[in-house]
């Protein structure tokens, strides 16, 4: 028998010592790899919009101005250079876009705070048009040409408009404004001139400034001596002039809109006893008649305090078949109470162009709410200027300002009862900075002064599940738990069974 005693030969195993080595080796690679990794700062970006990357449209339009000195001026509180981006999650996108701009020889990118340097921000803003204080601006420069860059990060919303994160639009707005200046591009609005009009020095400087800071340019057109509309032109500003156009400015005027042309008329009302044909041929192409009137207030409420011509006013929301929204954004703004200066009134008709047309009104008088609680309008107009008297001037909701797309031709036309109410003397006195807001809306509404590159928007993009009931979320959270302990528990088990074998 044998003796139940002598142990058991086990096979020599392997196993141990391979664990073992490939553990070492696993280290002796990994460790090396992430040093050189972090030394050279090497990353591979794995976001599905690569919001962390140049996009090749940026990297060949770059390419391709090598030639170029530009500089990146980026103004942000509490930041010196564009290693201080790197310490805020939220601001990478920009962090490692600056970076990239900056690997380029030709691009020198310069960081401060505007509000702890303001030497420097004086430097690049002798003349105060671009608003640097608080940063949170760009300012992209070559040569003479300077375009200012902001909002490089826009809310992102679901299906039902709530805010679900940022999205990153700043490589296209950067991209954009370096085309800009490297090919001298400008947005121009021109002034007309030669009709007793409103001149930019004098009366405009303070919305020359909100221009700029917008990067539109203001010149003057005299019309007159020029066979066409300046090929460069974005808008044509046409401020209360006191006589006519001629037939053949209106024909000027008119084959610019037809190829596409953006018209803005500001036809403050006039006492002299003539009418504006020839202005008034170009406003019923848009489909919109013009009042030889003046409106004021029959309520002192709704007026300002001696003024019944500086009255209170609406912008009304866009409906459900309009396109184009010129009011939603401002209306939003709480607090502010909007007014308009001695204006006239306008409107609408179904003319031969009314098929290819959206017109819609986008300031009107306002309704006065009784203590009551009922509410009725309180305006009123009186004959002012025209060749006849209206024997029954409009009254009650009189339309102030229009907007009219001509969707076949791309034309876009505003026109406002009044042009004082963006001049320095008004927007001095604050009473019509809402009609000044919408104003500026209609500017970009008409001519976006940034070059689109096309360039998607980046963002964060991350796996969901959605479920249909509470239980059933806590259901698959289980699974999820337990089913990796099961795992580990059945390695342990066998782990325990083959050691004590």
């Amino acid at each position: 028998m044998e003796n139940q005693n002598k142990p058991t030969r086990r096979a020599f195993s392997f196993s141990g010592l391979v664990a073992l080595a490939l553990a070492i080796l696993l280290i002796l690679i990994t460790v090396p790899v992430n040093m050189i990794v972090k030394y050279y700062d090497f990353r591979i970006d794995t976001t599905p919009s690569k919001m962390y990357s140049l996009t090749d449209t940026t990297k060949k339009y770059l390419d391709s101005v090598k030639d170029k000195q530009i500089e990146l001026y980026v103004l942000a509180p509490n930041v010196d250079s564009v290693e201080d981006f790197s310490e805020d999650d939220a601001a990478l996108p920009l962090y490692y876009a600056l970076k990239q701009y900056k690997s380029y020889s030709n691009i020198k990118v310069t960081c401060f705070d505007p509000d702890a340097d303001p030497d420097k921000a004086k430097a690049l803003n002798p003349d105060g048009y671009y608003n640097l204080s608080g940063g949170g601006v760009i300012l992209v420069k070559c040569g003479d040409f300077t375009h200012k860059v902001t909002n490089l990060f826009v809310d992102d919303k679901d299906s039902s408009g709530n805010v679900t994160g940022q999205k990153y639009v700043g490589e296209n707005l950067i991209t954009g404004a370096i085309k800009d200046v490297t090919q001298g591009n400008k947005a121009i609005i021109y002034f007309l001139t030669g009709h007793g009009e409103k001149d930019i020095d004098t009366y405009y400087n303070k919305f020359k400034a909100n221009a700029k800071n917008a990067n539109y340019e203001l010149e003057e057109l005299d019309l007159s001596k020029s066979d066409a509309i300046p090929s460069d032109a974005s808008i044509i500003f046409v401020c209360a002039p006191t006589k006519d156009i001629s037939l053949e400015e209106k024909n000027k005027l008119m084959d610019y809109a037809q190829k596409g042309g953006n018209l803005s008329f500001f036809m403050s009302p006039q006492e002299g006893k003539f009418r504006y044909s020839n202005i008034e041929d170009i406003l019923a192409e848009y489909d919109i008649t013009m009042d030889y009137n003046k409106v004021y207030e029959t309520n002192s409420y709704m007026h300002i305090p001696d003024d019944q011509y500086t009255i209170n006013v609406t912008l009304p929301d866009a409906t459900d078949d309009m396109t184009v929204d010129l009011t939603k954004d401002i209306n939003s703004q709480d607090g502010i109470n909007p007014y308009m200066c001695a204006s006239r009134s306008f409107a609408v008709f179904n003319g031969d162009n009314a098929s290819v047309l959206e017109t819609a009104s986008i300031m009107q008088t306002a309704k006065y709410t009784g203590k009551d609680g009922n509410s009725n309008y309180t305006a009123a107009s009186e004959v002012f200027g025209g060749d006849e008297a209206d024997p029954n001037p409009p009254t009650g909701c009189l339309d102030l300002a229009f907007y009219s797309f001509n969707k076949q031709t791309n034309s876009k036309l505003t026109v406002f009862g009044n042009a004082d109410f963006f001049d320095d003397e008004q927007v001095e006195k604050g009473y019509t900075i809402v009609p000044l807001y919408l104003c500026l809306s209609t500017i970009s509404w008409m001519y976006d002064s940034d070059t689109d590159m096309k360039i998607s928007d980046k963002n964060r993009s991350y796996d969901s599940m959605k479920f249909s009931s509470e239980s059933e979320a806590n259901n698959t959270l289980k699974i999820f738990i337990i089913a990796p302990c099961i795992v580990a528990a059945f390695g342990v088990l066998v782990w325990f069974r083959r050691r004590s074998s």
